[in-house]
């Protein structure tokens, strides 16, 4: 398992964001993180992380629905050092957590969406980020 303190900094960011407090969000990404949504979109910087945040809160809102969402759980492993020390992804913790965010536009044909993501926390900064969402229809 990996570090209480991991899943402490993605309890922060989660607060952050559904806050929508962007400065506070940017204070936990790594200036060279790479930062996968799950409709492929690629940031590389906390500002293009919060740019892209910025246009699905507010497609989110335009389709008649409230952008919040049920933290399921959060819990940190760690990798194994390959020994390496080219690689990073035995650095920090990674943070798995799930998410559920329910429709509230009465006309929409989606129920819910399921959201996993995973989160590579070195030093107290996301440095890799994936989302990946499964759809719920009515």
């Amino acid at each position: 398992m990996g570090n209480a303190d991991a899943v402490e900094v993605f309890k922060q960011l989660d607060v952050a964001w559904a806050k929508l407090d962007y400065e506070k969000m940017k204070t936990f990404i790594s200036d060279d993180a790479y930062l996968s949504f799950d409709d492929g979109y690629v940031a590389t910087t906390p500002q293009e992380f919060i740019n892209k945040i910025k246009t699905e809160v507010a497609r989110t809102q335009a389709e008649g629905n409230i952008y919040e969402w049920t933290t399921n759980y959060a819990f940190a492993l760690a990798q194994t050092d390959d020994g390496d020390i080219e690689t990073t992804g035995d650095n920090g913790d990674w943070v798995n957590a799930q998410f559920t965010s329910k429709t509230t536009n009465p006309d929409s044909e989606i129920d819910s969406e399921i959201i996993y993501e995973y989160y590579h926390i070195v030093e107290g900064k996301v440095t890799q980020w994936n989302q990946f969402k499964k759809t719920i229809q009515k």
